[in-house]
């Protein structure tokens, strides 16, 4: 695992905490939940930078957590970046908001994240980054869930 796709799945987690802030501050009605899920991007954010700063140096940082492509991640970052740009001059509507989230968490990196936090690992440090992140997962299933009792 290379310190650059670390430092971009930083970053990405935190882009996508900006654009559910985003939408924390347009869509009033359902402002709880874009500011639950923000807290819990920037807690990705900071559980990696932690690993990062912990594990990295000694070459203990679990590569699964991480998509492997740069690539992959770069791109999903420049997409997230951008539709953010999009969407302060064009405001999207709050389905397509919805629609955007869960694309959002069908991305590279997010998708990578969550898989890795759902399975059951089998050594110390694994099981540390799962026991850090807690309940906050299933980000796709919760927008999912959120949507079908909203009605939208």
């Amino acid at each position: 695992m290379t310190p650059e796709i670390i430092n971009t799945s930083i970053a990405l987690e935190l882009a996508v905490a900006d654009l559910y802030f985003h939408f924390h501050k347009t869509y009033p009605e359902d402002s709880g939940f874009w500011w639950k899920m923000v807290l819990e991007e920037k807690g990705h954010a900071a559980l990696l930078r932690s690993g990062r700063d912990s594990f990295l140096p000694i070459n203990k940082f679990p590569k699964e957590i991480l998509d492997k492509s740069l690539h992959k991640i770069t791109e999903s970052l420049h997409f997230i970046t951008n539709k953010l740009d999009e969407i302060k001059k064009y405001p999207i509507s709050r389905k397509k908001a919805f629609e955007l989230a869960i694309e959002v968490e069908n991305g590279a990196g997010e998708h990578h994240f969550q898989n890795f936090m759902e399975h059951t690992q089998n050594n110390a440090i694994n099981n540390i980054f799962q026991k850090l992140n807690g309940a906050d997962k299933d980000h796709k299933d919760r927008i999912l869930t959120y949507i079908e009792k909203a009605g939208l």
